[in-house]
C-alpha cells in the first residue's frame, strides 16, 4: 500500500526507516520548489543573501550583515564581502560612519573600508568570506570556509553591474 498525498505516514521503526523518509522529504521539497520556480534560491545554510536594496552604493556605508557575520563593501572594482571579526582575536568590528573606518571595540585595531589594517594589535586585513553568486541585483555570500589576506587586491573584488 502506497501513501498518496496528504496522507499522514507515521515512522515509528529503525533509523534506516527514519533517514530514508526525510532524503524522500527533501527530494520532495527540491521537486517542489523547482515547479515553483525557487529552484535557482540556494538551499546551502552558509550562504545568506543580501537583497539588492541593502548593496551598498560604490564608496557608501558598508551592508552589516547580522545573520551572516560579515560586512558588503563596493568600491569601483566592485563587491568584498569581509568577515566583522578583527583578526587580532576576533571580535566584532564596527564601521564608524565619522571616522570612515572599521573599529574593533575590543583592542582598537581600524581598518579600511576595503578591510585593509590601518593600525592597533591585528596584524592583518579582515577576512574575506566569497560571493557565491549575484541574481538580479541580489548577492549571494557563501560565509564558510573564509580566507586570510595579506593585503587589499583589486582581485579580490566581485564586479557588480
Amino acid at each position: 500500500m502506497s501513501a498518496l498525498p496528504g496522507d499522514r505516514i507515521s515512522i515509528r521503526s529503525s533509523p534506516v526507516d527514519k533517514a530514508t523518509a526525510i532524503g524522500v522529504i527533501l527530494a520532495a521539497t527540491k521537486l517542489s520548489l523547482t515547479g515553483c520556480g525557487l529552484a535557482g534560491l540556494p538551499l546551502d545554510p552558509r550562504i545568506v543573501t543580501v537583497p539588492r536594496r541593502h548593496v551598498p552604493v560604490v564608496g557608501g556605508t558598508p551592508f552589516r550583515s547580522s545573520n551572516g557575520k560579515f560586512f558588503l563593501e563596493r568600491n569601483s572594482d566592485g563587491l568584498l564581502a569581509m568577515a566583522w571579526g578583527c583578526t587580532h582575536l576576533g571580535c566584532a568590528t564596527n564601521w564608524s560612519e565619522r571616522d570612515q573606518q572599521f573599529k574593533c571595540a575590543c583592542h582598537g585595531a581600524t581598518f579600511e573600508l576595503d578591510g585593509s589594517r590601518i593600525e592597533g594589535p591585528a596584524l592583518r586585513p579582515l577576512d574575506l568570506y566569497q560571493i557565491a553568486s549575484i541574481e538580479n541585483g541580489d548577492v549571494h555570500v557563501l560565509t564558510a570556509p573564509w580566507s586570510m589576506r595579506d593585503a587589499y587586491s583589486p582581485d579580490q573584488m566581485t564586479p557588480y553591474e
